[in-house]
């Protein structure tokens, strides 16, 4: 702003409000908003998150004016009236160096990114972050990223929905990959003549692996084809790496990640109960309601399998959409008759559930 850049002053304010703290904050905290009780706990997050809202209103006031004044007087005078009258006159915010920890802006900035390589190896393969996965691997030289991966574990594990996360070096990496050899017909045409074809198919059963590793040390492979032996050149043929189809692959700034996208029973039934979760969460935001508010929900379930994993994650169920009162019904047995209800596809099926808010 000093040195009026406010096209960069503009653009750091909106990726402080969207990314750090409405898709990173709120969401690493919001268990704490819940908590029954003004704990100490819950109310340091109320306070951080007050403390930033307010400062950034100042920040943005010269941008949008009229915005940042309706969130002050809705927001902060109506509940405190000793504010000052208007947010424009409000003190110009300075840093307090005590509150600076370079070390972790720096690990929370590459667990972001983290985070961000693995929902978009997820997307590769239609995976959805809803479903947990078993372990996803860090492949990485840079100090920070392992030291993240190492202190901010139970934090990524939270934010990838994994079970574990873990570094790994190249050799374990280069596990991960299949690699598949393909004949350039032209580098064999001239050895081979008419015979071309033949070799081909020959060099297409060996191992790739093998045919590489020999021509990377020894300049040439030895094929050996109708009882003679062929040296088989670079030329001669093509190499490509192909993932295995059990991971998914990320980058970013610092290295790699992959997911391992071998997902068994009891992590698909965690994936359906999550589900279930985000369409009662979905209710909950069409009725507006305040996020401590306690709802009755009911979800009748077409299949007798789901219905009994749902009764086992019921107390889950419960804590994440605050419900006091939960129906699981079979099919055909009558729902109350709730504020808000909808019809759900999941996984090929229809589920009709509904919310109501407690008095």
């Amino acid at each position: 702003m000093e040195r009026l850049e406010t096209h960069l002053a503009a653009r750091a304010l909106g990726g402080f409000m969207i990314d750090d703290l409405s898709h990173w904050y709120i969401r690493l905290v919001r268990r704490r908003f819940w908590q029954e009780k003004e704990s100490r706990d819950k109310l340091s997050a109320y306070a951080v998150l007050s403390h930033a809202l307010r400062t950034w209103l100042v920040l943005a006031a010269p941008f949008i004016p009229f915005i940042t004044e309706r969130i002050y007087q809705d927001a902060f005078r109506a509940v405190e009236t000793s504010h000052p009258e208007t947010v424009h006159m409000l003190r110009w915010p300075k840093a307090k160096k005590a509150w600076i920890n370079r070390r972790l802006e720096e690990e929370m900035r590459v667990a972001q990114q983290l985070s961000s390589a693995v929902a978009s190896a997820r997307q590769t393969k239609k995976v959805k972050l809803r479903q947990p996965v078993s372990t996803v691997l860090v492949v990485t030289e840079d100090p920070i990223v392992r030291r993240t991966v190492k202190g901010l574990k139970n934090l990524l594990l939270q934010q990838s929905n994994a079970k574990d996360v873990r570094l790994v070096g190249l050799a374990e990496e280069e596990k991960l990959k299949r690699l598949l050899l393909e004949p350039n017909y032209k580098g064999l045409g001239p050895a081979f003549r008419h015979e071309a074809g033949r070799a081909a198919e020959a060099l297409k059963v060996q191992d790739a692996r093998k045919v590489y590793d020999s021509i990377n040390r020894e300049k040439q492979f030895t094929l050996n084809y109708g009882g003679t032996e062929y040296p088989i050149t670079s030329s001669m043929v093509n190499f490509r790496e192909e993932m295995s189809e059990n991971y998914a692959a990320g980058e970013f700034a610092e290295g790699r990640v992959y997911v391992d996208l071998t997902i068994p029973e009891e992590l698909v039934r965690e994936g359906f109960v999550r589900d279930v979760v985000r369409r009662l969460q979905e209710l909950r935001r069409r009725l507006d309601l305040p996020v401590d508010a306690f709802v009755e929900a009911y979800v009748s379930v077409p299949e007798p399998e789901r219905l009994e994993w749902l009764e086992d994650e019921k107390d889950y169920l419960m804590e994440e959409v605050r419900v006091k009162t939960l129906h699981l019904l079979r099919p055909g047995e009558s729902s109350p008759k709730l504020q808000a209800e909808e019809k759900w596809e999941i996984d090929g099926r229809n589920y009709e559930m509904g919310i109501a808010q407690l008095k």
